[in-house]
């Protein structure tokens, strides 16, 4: 199960990264679209926003895996 969940975990990192691809492909208004308007735009105060954003929910997710990693293994150690 533990390889499973670190699995998960690397996906999720991917999928927050692909949404800026799939929401400018698919034209769906969400975090993805917005950053990419922004660019274009040059504001950049919402483009280190949206970045800063992604980058916690990455950070947020990796942590959070690592706490399942070690419930379910108590041979690990944080």
């Amino acid at each position: 199960l533990i390889p499973t969940v670190n699995l998960l975990g690397v996906n999720l990192g991917w999928l927050i990264g692909g949404t800026v691809i799939i929401e400018s492909v698919f034209a769906v208004p969400g975090l993805g679209s917005l950053l990419v308007s922004s660019i274009f735009t040059r504001d950049h105060m919402v483009v280190l926003g949206v970045a800063l954003t992604f980058a916690l929910a990455t950070v947020l997710i990796n942590f959070i895996v690592d706490v399942v990693t070690v419930a379910l293994d108590p041979r690990i150690e944080l």
